[in-house]
C-alpha cells in the first residue's frame, strides 16, 4: 500500500510538472514617478501654483513604468512644512493626478512625494519632494481708490490712483478695475480688467455723457488668488461746457489811474467754477484768482500812460478753458508823458468791395503827436495779434465763411498808448455766381441777341464762334447786373453758330456756361422771277375772246409761287397760285389785244411784266361781183 501510495504520489508530480503552465518572476520594482506638482486654479490656470486660497488643492505627478508585470498602485504622502514626518493619504491611486480637499490649512506649506507598486507587488523608490504649495485663505487688504477732482472735461478718458494693499502671507500679484457709470451699483462700462501691479490707471478709448458721473472700483489679487473687496471711488462727474466770464468793473472806455484799481468779473457756469485769469493787452495780470468773488488788484502805475486793453479767462474745476470776456479798453493816466494815442485808418484791398480771396492787402495809416511804433490786427476786435512794427501795408488772412468781413486795427505810440480800434469792411464772395435761362432771341441772317439770368449781379459777356473753339467774345460789359444781354452782330447767313456766356461778380468770381448753338436766318432774296405769256400758243389772231394763256416763269430761288394778269399793263387781277396755263377773257371789241403777266416768287418779288399780243376779229368778211354786172346776158363766144 505505501508503496502504491508513492508511486502514485510521483507520477502526480510528473504530471503535474508536464501539463501546468509556465511562470514569469518578476523581481524588478517599477522605476520612480516624475516629481509631483501642486496645482490651484483660482491661483494660476495652469502649471505648478506656490499658492493656494482654499485648502483645496490638485497633485499630479508624471506615469512610473514597469516593464514586466505593469503599474497597478501609487503611494501618495504628504508633509506640512519641510522638516515634519511624511502621512500617506492614499496607497491604492490607480492615475497621476488626485484632488486632495482636506487636511490642508492657512499659514502652512505642504510638500508631496509618490512611489508606484507594480504587478508583483514591489514599491519602487520614492519621487523627488514637490517644491511645495501655501495656503492663504486670508483676502489681502482692500484699497482706497481717487478721482482726479469732481469734474472732468475728457470725454474719453479717465484716470484714478489708489492706496497699495498689503497680503503678509503670498503678497500682490495685481489690482483689477471696474468703471461704473451713474453710481457705484450703476452700469459697468469697462468690466474687471487687470491693471497690473501699479497703483494708478489712465484708461482711454471711452465714450462719456456730459453731466453724467463715473466711479472707478479697484480690487487687488493675491498670490494664492484671493480678492479683496472692492472699493470704489467718490465718483467724476463730466462737464464739457466752458464757464463764462465779463470784466463787470472798471467800465469799457474808461480813465484810470492809481495803485489800488479793481477789477471785477462776473462768471457764468454749471458745476464748479475754477479759477480767472485776468490779462492786460494780452499778458497775465497777477496770479488766477479761485476765490468767489473774482476780482484782482491793479497797481496801474506799472502800465504805461494810454491805451490798455483787460480781458478776463475763466477755468471750472473740470479743466474747460472758456472764451476770453468781451475787451475792455481803458486809458491810463498817472500825470506826466504822453497820454495822447495815435489815429489811424484801414482800407481793405484799397477799398475794393469784395474780394473772392481771403488773404487781403491792409493799407495803414497812422499818425501821433510823437511816432508810431507798433500795430496789432483782429478779426473779431476782440483776440488781436501780437504787436508787430508799424509799416502802412500789412498781408492779412480773413475770417473762414463767405460773407461780409471786418478788420480791426490799432497802432501804439512810443508812449505805450494805444489807439481805439479803426476798421474796414469787405465782402469775401468765393463762389462764381450761377447762371440760368440761357437763351439765343431776335435771330436774323447776320445778327442775333444771347441772354441768361445770374443769381448775383456780374458782368456779361459772350463767347461766339462756328466751332467750339469760340474765337470771338463780345465786348466786356462790367456793369454788374442779374439779367443779361448781349447783341451778337455781322454773322453769316444760314450758318450754325455755338456760343457760351460768362459772368464775373464783383469779387472777381467768374463762371463760364455750358455751349449752345444758334442758326442765323438765310440771306434775303431780292432777285424778281423772270417769265413769259403766249397766247392761244401764239396764234395771230382769234374770233374769241376766250383764249388760253401758256405760261413760264422761273426764279433764283427756284420757287414761284404767283401770277397776276391785266389787260392794261396797270390795273391786275387777283394774284392766284402759279400755274402754266390760265384761261383769260379778252377784253371787247375788236382790234389788237395785249395780255400782260406778272410773276412772284416765294420772298415776295414781283417780276417786271411780260406780254403777248393778238388780234380779235369776230366779223365774217364780205363777197361782192364785180363782173359781169347784175342783169348783164353773158353768150357763149
Amino acid at each position: 500500500m505505501r508503496l502504491k501510495a508513492t508511486l502514485l504520489a510521483v507520477i502526480g508530480i510528473a504530471a503535474l510538472m508536464f501539463s501546468s503552465p509556465a511562470y514569469a518572476v518578476d523581481t524588478t520594482p517599477p522605476t520612480v514617478p516624475g516629481q509631483p506638482i501642486e496645482l490651484s486654479p483660482e491661483s494660476i490656470p495652469t502649471g505648478d501654483a506656490d499658492y493656494d486660497a482654499d485648502g483645496d488643492i490638485e497633485v499630479e505627478w508624471l506615469a512610473a513604468s514597469d516593464a514586466e508585470s505593469g503599474i497597478t498602485a501609487y503611494e501618495l504622502q504628504r508633509r506640512q512644512n519641510s522638516s515634519s514626518s511624511w502621512t500617506t493619504i492614499s496607497s491604492s491611486l490607480t492615475t497621476t493626478r488626485t484632488t486632495l480637499t482636506s487636511g490642508m490649512y492657512h499659514g502652512n506649506r505642504y510638500f508631496f512625494r509618490v512611489r508606484a507598486k507594480n504587478s508583483a507587488a514591489l514599491w519602487g523608490a520614492w519621487s523627488a519632494e514637490s517644491d511645495g504649495i501655501y495656503v492663504d485663505t486670508t483676502k489681502p487688504a482692500y484699497v482706497a481708490v481717487t478721482d482726479d477732482g469732481n469734474y472732468t472735461s475728457a470725454v474719453d478718458r479717465l484716470h484714478a490712483v489708489w492706496t497699495a494693499s498689503t497680503d503678509n502671507e503670498s503678497g500682490i500679484v495685481d489690482y483689477q478695475y471696474v468703471i461704473r457709470q451713474g453710481a457705484a451699483t450703476g452700469t459697468i462700462i469697462v468690466p474687471q480688467t487687470s491693471a497690473g501691479v501699479v497703483t494708478q490707471i489712465t484708461r482711454t478709448g471711452l465714450s462719456l455723457v456730459n453731466g453724467t458721473k463715473y466711479y472707478i472700483g479697484v480690487t487687488a489679487r493675491n498670490a494664492a488668488g484671493d480678492f479683496s473687496n472692492i472699493k470704489y471711488s467718490n465718483g467724476i462727474t463730466v462737464d464739457t461746457v466752458a464757464p463764462t466770464v465779463v470784466i463787470s468793473a472798471p467800465a469799457n472806455n474808461a480813465t484810470v489811474s492809481g495803485t489800488n484799481l479793481a477789477i471785477t468779473s462776473i462768471v457764468t457756469e454749471n458745476n464748479s467754477m475754477g479759477r480767472v485769469q485776468f490779462k492786460l493787452d494780452g499778458t497775465d495780470l497777477g496770479a488766477p484768482d479761485a476765490t468767489s468773488p473774482y476780482s484782482i488788484t491793479w497797481n496801474t502805475t506799472t502800465a504805461a500812460n494810454g491805451t490798455h486793453v483787460l480781458t478776463a479767462v475763466a477755468t471750472d474745476s473740470a479743466g474747460n478753458v472758456g472764451p476770453p470776456s468781451s475787451p475792455i479798453t481803458v486809458t491810463v493816466n498817472n500825470g506826466g508823458g504822453d497820454t495822447t494815442p495815435p489815429s489811424g485808418s484801414a482800407t481793405i484791398n484799397g477799398g475794393a468791395a469784395a474780394t473772392s480771396s481771403a488773404t487781403v492787402t491792409l493799407t495803414l495809416s497812422a499818425t501821433d503827436n510823437g511816432s508810431v511804433t507798433q500795430m496789432q490786427f483782429s478779426n473779431d476786435n476782440s483776440t488781436y495779434s501780437a504787436a508787430e512794427a508799424y509799416a502802412t501795408s500789412k498781408s492779412w488772412t480773413l475770417a473762414t465763411g463767405d460773407g461780409t468781413k471786418t478788420v480791426y486795427a490799432k497802432f501804439k505810440d512810443a508812449a505805450g498808448n494805444w489807439s481805439a480800434a479803426v476798421s474796414d469792411t469787405i465782402t469775401l464772395d468765393t463762389t462764381a455766381p450761377t447762371i440760368s435761362a440761357q437763351n439765343a432771341s431776335n435771330i436774323s441772317a447776320s445778327s442775333a441777341t444771347i441772354t441768361w439770368t445770374t443769381n448775383e449781379a456780374s458782368a456779361t459777356q459772350v463767347d461766339y464762334g462756328t466751332s467750339t473753339s469760340y474765337g470771338q467774345s463780345t465786348a466786356l460789359d462790367s456793369s454788374l447786373v442779374t439779367s443779361h444781354s448781349a447783341p451778337i452782330s455781322g454773322l453769316g447767313a444760314g450758318t450754325l453758330y455755338h456760343y457760351r456766356v460768362r459772368s464775373k461778380d464783383a469779387a472777381g468770381n467768374e463762371r463760364i456756361g455750358t455751349d449752345a448753338t444758334f442758326t442765323t436766318a438765310q440771306a434775303a432774296d431780292t432777285v424778281a422771277p423772270t417769265g413769259t405769256i403766249t397766247i392761244n400758243t401764239g396764234a395771230a389772231a382769234t374770233n374769241n375772246r376766250t383764249v388760253t394763256l401758256t405760261l413760264a416763269a422761273t426764279d433764283n430761288s427756284g420757287s414761284v409761287s404767283q401770277m397776276r394778269f391785266s389787260d392794261n399793263g396797270s390795273t391786275y387781277s387777283t394774284a392766284e397760285a402759279y400755274a402754266t396755263t390760265k384761261s383769260w377773257t379778252l377784253p371787247t371789241g375788236d382790234g389788237s389785244k395785249t395780255v400782260y403777266v406778272q410773276f412772284k416768287d416765294a420772298a415776295g418779288n414781283w417780276s417786271a411784266a411780260a406780254s403777248d399780243a393778238i388780234i380779235l376779229d369776230t366779223v365774217a368778211p364780205s363777197l361782192s361781183f364785180t363782173s359781169p354786172l347784175d342783169g348783164a346776158v353773158i353768150t357763149a363766144p
